[in-house]
């Protein structure tokens, strides 16, 4: 637990970390995956729904996977934290994993795949990585376009039933 005094602004940074980044991963890309359709969409609720409740509240919702994590951080005015807290648990406890959303997270990523393949920082990166870890390591192991190709819904639903669980928890900010 960090306490902060005197914090003058009345905004809650909750931050949920889960030991489910790409070292972890069954298949590469599938920590990532699972990460990005968290946010789009529940048993009850679409991605639009969920965007929509957040705005309506004020509220900032995002997801990002790293190497060795994933967290999950909610930004929302003090006086919301009770009415966006039903949210995220919805959000982190019954993900829906739609065909069609991660047909288009697969579609935007090979994209980016693609033009960051173009850019020498990247690919430079990548084969450091790559040398040090080996490619067999998660650290140097790089998501290919075929490895997008073969991750399925029944993936992503195993990744997070294996792997989602809490492993700490920030709260920052006055309440």
């Amino acid at each position: 637990l960090f306490t902060y005094r005197n914090i003058q602004q009345r905004v809650v940074r909750l931050e949920l970390v889960f030991q489910a980044g790409k070292w972890f991963e069954s298949k590469s890309g599938v920590s990532y995956f699972t990460t990005q359709l968290l946010l789009k969409g529940t048993r009850t609720r679409s991605a639009f729904q969920i965007a929509s409740a957040l705005d309506e509240l004020g509220a900032h919702l995002e997801a990002t996977a790293s190497f060795d994590t994933v967290t999950v951080t909610l930004l929302v005015l003090s006086k919301q934290l009770s009415r966006a807290l039903p949210i995220l648990l919805e959000i982190i406890s019954e993900p829906a994993f739609e065909e069609a959303e991660l047909q288009q997270e697969k579609d935007i990523f090979i994209q980016n795949l693609r033009v960051n393949n173009e850019k020498t920082n990247i690919v430079a990166s990548r084969e450091i990585r790559r040398a040090v870890f080996g490619g067999r390591h998660p650290y140097g192991n790089s998501t290919e376009e075929s490895d997008v190709h073969s991750i399925s819904t029944a993936d992503l639903k195993q990744c997070f039933l294996d792997r989602f669980k809490l492993d700490s928890a920030y709260l920052v900010g006055p309440l």
